[in-house]
């Protein structure tokens, strides 16, 4: 359940400015139209649903007017969104949009008004036959479709069709088969890195488009060579939203990502093995555990977790198998 406040709403959502006119009704066929949930609710229409009148009190005392939506999150936050644009054009006046006609004589809310980009047939000249060997070699031309694209990148590639459908939503599919053909990087991760990282970033207020792709490109060529975990990603996309202009080895520099031996990792490991020598004994699973977490605070972003899990398990079941009697 995700919320949205209006304020100096309240008390305008539930008014009816005209027989079966409501600026919640307004809002609400938005948000249906647009996100497909199945509705919207707001303190003027409330309490219910579960919601107390005292809820709703404290609601509308500290924050005025609020509105909320129960589905899955992107759909909520999408409706939000499109709630929140709603709110803005009522300040304006009445919204220019196509509206649906009902039986008790209202309307409502169809679709946008079309521009004046909008297409249609010429009418004031006459049809121009196309022969079918030129209509038969357009087709032979056609791209392929959205569809077909996801099945060639699950295919190749081994994504899900989700993450392959929302590389090709967020029209990253080129950057990132550049990626994976140049660095060698593993697809998964490059695919999780442009759809997943940089979404999240993008809703936390990051201006994620400018990390240039030559970034991205030098930031997984060092993964692949070692010198980079992947889980430095996030924040290393981060620094550079933050500082545009500047390049992937600032970013380096400025979060201490630099390269560490395996020489180094090695000694620190026997560090903490010594140092929980009774626990590596009695419990060797809890002592991966905790050696494993000592090393992350240490080395997260700079070497890869799959690596040092490897390190710390051959490390303590080798110890804890030698002592068994």
């Amino acid at each position: 359940v995700l919320a949205l406040r209006l304020k100096g709403f309240g008390g305008l959502l539930g008014l009816e400015a005209a027989p079966g006119i409501r600026l919640g009704a307004e809002l609400a066929g938005r948000a249906r139209a647009w996100s497909e949930v199945e509705g919207i609710f707001h303190t003027d229409e409330l309490p219910g649903y579960g919601i107390s009148k005292e809820e709703v009190e404290r609601l509308r005392a500290e924050l005025d007017a609020v509105v909320l939506v129960a589905a899955e999150r992107e759909r909520a936050e999408d409706a939000l969104e499109v709630v929140r644009e709603r709110a803005i054009e009522a300040l304006y006046g009445v919204p220019s949009e196509t509206r649906g006609a009902r039986p008790d004589g209202t309307t409502v809310y169809l679709r946008p008004r079309p521009g004046a980009a909008r297409m249609y047939p010429e009418t004031d000249i006459p049809p121009l036959p196309l022969p079918r060997e030129y209509v038969e070699e357009l087709k032979r031309r056609l791209p392929p479709t959205l569809d077909e694209v996801a099945e060639s990148l699950s295919k190749r590639y081994g994504l899900s069709k989700q993450v392959a459908n929302e590389l090709i939503d967020s029209e990253r599919v080129e950057v990132f088969e550049k990626i994976v053909e140049e660095t060698g990087a593993q697809p998964s991760v490059v695919a999780s890195t442009l759809v997943e990282h940089m979404k999240s970033l993008k809703r936390e207020g990051f201006d994620v488009e400018k990390v240039s792709e030559e970034d991205l490109l030098k930031f997984f060529k060092m993964v692949s060579r070692g010198e980079l975990a992947k889980e430095a990603a996030p924040e290393v996309i981060k620094w550079l939203a933050e500082n545009p202009g500047r390049k992937l080895e600032d970013a380096i520099d400025a979060l201490g990502l630099k390269p560490v031996s395996l020489e180094e990792v090695e000694s620190k490991l026997r560090e903490l093995l010594e140092k929980h020598r009774e626990l590596v004994e009695t419990n060797p699973r809890k002592a991966a555990s905790t050696i494993m977490g000592e090393l992350m605070r240490s080395y997260r972003g700079k070497v890869d977790g799959a690596k040092l899990y490897k390190l710390v398990s051959r490390a303590v079941y080798g110890q804890s198998a030698a002592r068994s009697p």
